[in-house]
């Protein structure tokens, strides 16, 4: 399980969103694009002036149809387990959005550093 400890709110939701999109269409792992989905409706949620929602503004209309597709194309599993693991795509992507975080001398990983780390 991956620990949420440096995780600010909004990214514990954020993590919570993408894990019912994995519950939901009964996928066995927490995958990237998971977190994507989960990123732009968290992205189409905020205020104009939300750093995530400006730094996905005109990304969100590719990134969201390619997370559904790609999430629709993934096996299923008849039991889903109760704590689902990150895959390594996206253990890598968490250390990304870490380091994003640590050069703007943030000491929490917010949705922001996510959508820094997509594009590094």
């Amino acid at each position: 399980p991956m620990s949420m400890d440096k995780f600010t709110t909004q990214t514990q939701h954020l993590f919570q969103q993408a894990q019912s999109h994995a519950i939901g269409r009964s996928h066995g792992q927490l995958d990237v694009d998971h977190v994507a989905m989960a990123l732009c409706e968290f992205a189409g949620e905020q205020d104009a002036d939300n750093p995530t929602r400006q730094l996905l503004n005109h990304s969100r209309s590719l990134i969201a149809p390619w997370a559904d597709r790609s999430l629709a194309a993934k096996p299923t599993l008849q039991n889903v387990p109760d704590q689902l693991y990150a895959t390594s795509c996206l253990q890598h992507w968490i250390t990304q959005a870490d380091r994003q975080a640590r050069q703007l001398g943030d000491s929490y990983i917010n949705p922001e550093h996510f959508v820094l780390a997509m594009f590094d």
